[in-house]
């Protein structure tokens, strides 16, 4: 794109997590068909997992008594 930037996100990666249950599979849309791209299909955290990692992260008890 002309060395211009088309859009910038986050991305967030982690490694040498222990994942219980088997990666789910979110098959990403279509956005590039015109272009004869298929969809990327891409495997993800369970999202049963990563919700009770972040009630986890909320409620345990901190040293300091607050959570954030």
């Amino acid at each position: 794109m002309a060395g211009r930037v088309f859009e910038s996100f986050h991305v967030d990666i982690g490694s040498g997590d222990l994942v219980i249950e088997p990666a789910e599979s979110l098959t990403m849309p279509p956005l590039l068909a015109f272009a004869g791209i298929p969809p990327a299909t891409i495997p993800c955290y369970p999202l049963s997992q990563h919700l009770a990692e972040k009630v986890h992260a909320y409620v345990r008890p901190r040293a300091s008594g607050a959570s954030t």
